[in-house]
């Protein structure tokens, strides 16, 4: 009777089931066995200081528009700060005529594991990013912060242990730009519109307007932006208080702005944002902020992280 009773606890120790902490992947008995974390073999990686896991899918919407938008500039450097409270990103354009500030929430990452006390700020060249090249559907992304480069490692849906031909290495670039201040400014009009309908309204200007620049003007009950075509007729898209979710104003506001940046960043992000807010006065720099979200309802417990884009406004010369 007890070699029976010890047969059938030895079964039960064996039959405990541990699992990974990311994925819930059941762990076998020496893949928990000398180790502090339960982790599968895909996210063993995470036990490394200084270590991000990321969806593949929101890794390559935020990098892929930062791409485009640096692209037009004709620069490569972006800067990076990871701490432990996610990982923020922002872009200067070389004229100082705007400013793109992305701050990724630690819930926008599937684990975290940043030992620096003190924020780090890191510089790169955007045109290094080939993985973004590769990512798939499903797919996840490693990074590691080294002292001399960055390892983004793709964790793709059919994993196996050899990573070897799915690291890519970032050279960190040894001119890390200072973190800029945000401008304070005191507004005169607030818009908050759905962002497929200010998406939608600056792509059909831009479709066949003459240049770059569109006016924002706003009245106490509507919101319009406009352009012109090449034989200067009017391109218009005008929004009424039943419209817009929120419309403050308390004169008529009006100021160009470069709307093919805006455009460039808010679809390439349109998948995460459900609301755009506009700030501006007259003739001063432009605010639109949004923030990212994983659901299609506007939910604080869903938010991944927000954006925060200014522009300074155009001014013609007569």
């Amino acid at each position: 009777m007890r070699a029976i009773l010890d047969n059938w606890f030895t079964a039960q120790k064996e039959e405990t089931k541990h699992y990974c902490q990311v994925c819930g992947t059941p762990l076998k008995t020496s893949e928990t066995q000398n180790s502090e974390t339960q982790l599968c073999p895909k996210h063993k990686d995470l036990s490394q200081p200084n270590t991000l896991l990321i969806d593949g899918k929101l890794f390559k919407a935020t990098f892929k528009t930062l791409q485009r938008i640096l692209k037009k500039h004709n620069t490569r450097q972006l800067t990076l700060q990871v701490s432990r409270d996610g990982l923020h990103i922002q872009y200067l354009d070389p004229s100082h005529v705007s400013l793109t500030k992305i701050h990724l929430y630690v819930k926008a990452f599937k684990a975290l594991n940043i030992d620096y006390t003190q924020p780090k700020t890191l510089t790169i060249n955007v045109d290094e990013l080939k993985i973004l090249q590769k990512i798939e559907e499903k797919d996840e992304i490693l990074i590691h912060f080294g002292e001399e480069n960055i390892q983004l490692s793709l964790l793709g849906k059919n994993y196996n242990h050899s990573l070897s031909e799915k690291s890519f290495y970032l050279e960190l670039l040894h001119n890390p730009l200072e973190e800029i201040s945000e401008p304070q400014l005191k507004f005169q009009a607030t818009i908050q519109i759905k962002a497929s309908a200010l998406i939608q309204a600056l792509q059909k200007i831009k479709n066949q307007a003459n240049s770059e620049n569109t006016y924002f003007e706003c009245a106490p009950n509507t919101f319009q932006i406009y352009a012109h075509d090449y034989n200067n007729n009017k391109l218009s898209e005008n929004f009424n208080k039943t419209m817009l979710l929120k419309i403050q104003a308390e004169n008529d506001v009006s100021s160009m702005y470069n709307s093919d940046y805006i455009l460039t960043l808010f679809d390439g992000l349109k998948q995460y944002i459900n609301n755009i807010q506009i700030h501006y006065s007259n003739n001063t720099p432009i605010l639109i902020t949004a923030n990212l979200s994983k659901s299609k309802h506007e939910n604080h417990h869903s938010y991944l992280g927000h954006v925060k884009y200014y522009q300074a406004p155009r001014v013609l010369h007569i």
